[in-house]
C-alpha cells in the first residue's frame, strides 16, 4: 500500500496494531517503522476522538510505552479522555508512579477527573500493592471531587483488599461500605476470587450460595479449587457447570488446565 502512494486511515491502522499484537510482530524492526509511520499520519487531519483511539493502541505493548508518550504530547487540545486513556495504559502495565505523575499533571492542567480517571488510579494501586493509597485514592472521590464510585470502583478496592490483606477484610468493606450501591456478580466474583490468599474456601461457598444466583458463581469456584490444587473439589464443581442446561461450560471447560 505504502509503495502504491496510498495512505492508509485510522481503521487500518487500528487493526495493523491489534494485528501485530495478536501475532506477537511488536518486537520486529519493519512493524516499529510502521509504528514511526503510523504517528506522522496520525499527525494530520485525525480528529481528537481518533488519536485517542490511536493512542490507546501504542499502549497495548509496554515496548512501545515511550512512543505513546511522544504521541502523547504531540497531540493538541488533550481532553480528560486523552488523559485517561494514557493513564489506563499505564496502570495495566504495572507503572504505579508513573500514573500517579499524569494524575498531577492532569489536575495541573486545571482538568477535572473523572470516575474513569479514579478507576484508573485503583487499578494501578491493584497492581502495586498500595492499600492505604487506594482507601485514599476512594474516599478523596467524592469527598474532594463529588464523584460517587461505582460498582466497577468497589470491584477493583475488594480484588485490591482481598488480595494484599485477606478476603474477609474484603467481604467487611462490601458490608459497611457499599451502602448507596448494590453488590453485583462482579463483586462477589472479585471475592471470591479473592478467598484462595489465605485458602477460605468457607466463604467462597457462602458467598456462591447466598450471594449469587445459582451456578454464577460456579467459575470462580472452580478455579479457586484448580488452583489450590483440590482437584476433588474443582471436580465437583465442574460437575455442576458440565450439566446441559448449563450454557457457561464452554468458558470454564480448560480451567482445569493448571500448571503443576
Amino acid at each position: 500500500m505504502l509503495k502504491k502512494e496510498l495512505v492508509p486511515n485510522l481503521n487500518l491502522v487500528k487493526l495493523y496494531i491489534k494485528a501485530s499484537k495478536e501475532m506477537k510482530l511488536f518486537y520486529h524492526i519493519k512493524h516499529r517503522v510502521m509504528h514511526a509511520y503510523c504517528i506522522r499520519v496520525s499527525n494530520g487531519d485525525l480528529s481528537l476522538q481518533d488519536k485517542n483511539i490511536l493512542l490507546k493502541y501504542y499502549l497495548i505493548d509496554p515496548l512501545y510505552a515511550e512512543a505513546a508518550c511522544k504521541f502523547f504530547n504531540s497531540i493538541d487540545g488533550k481532553d480528560i479522555i486523552t488523559w485517561n486513556t494514557l493513564l489506563h495504559g499505564f496502570a495495566v502495565q504495572h507503572q504505579f508512579e508513573r500514573c500517579l505523575v499524569i494524575f498531577h499533571e492532569l489536575i495541573e492542567q486545571q482538568l477535572s477527573p473523572d470516575a474513569v480517571t479514579f478507576l484508573g488510579l485503583l487499578v494501578s494501586c491493584r497492581h502495586f500493592g498500595n492499600l492505604a493509597f487506594a482507601y485514599d485514592v476512594f474516599d478523596s472521590m467524592e469527598s474532594k471531587y463529588g464523584i460517587t464510585p461505582n460498582v466497577m470502583h468497589y470491584t477493583t478496592m475488594v480484588s485490591l483488599i482481598g488480595g494484599i490483606v485477606n478476603a474477609k477484610e474484603a467481604y467487611d468493606f462490601i458490608n459497611k461500605r457499599m451502602v448507596l450501591v448494590k453488590p453485583n456478580k462482579a463483586v462477589w466474583v472479585a471475592l471470591v476470587a479473592s478467598c484462595g490468599k489465605n485458602g477460605d474456601f468457607e466463604l467462597a461457598e457462602f458467598i456462591c450460595k447466598e450471594k449469587l444466583p445459582e451456578g454464577e458463581g460456579d467459575e470462580a469456584l472452580h478455579h479457586l479449587y484448580a488452583s489450590s490444587k483440590d482437584y476433588d473439589k474443582a471436580g465437583e464443581v465442574r460437575k455442576r457447570i458440565e450439566r446441559p442446561e448449563n450454557k457457561r461450560f464452554h468458558r470454564a471447560a480448560f480451567s482445569m488446565l493448571v500448571e503443576d
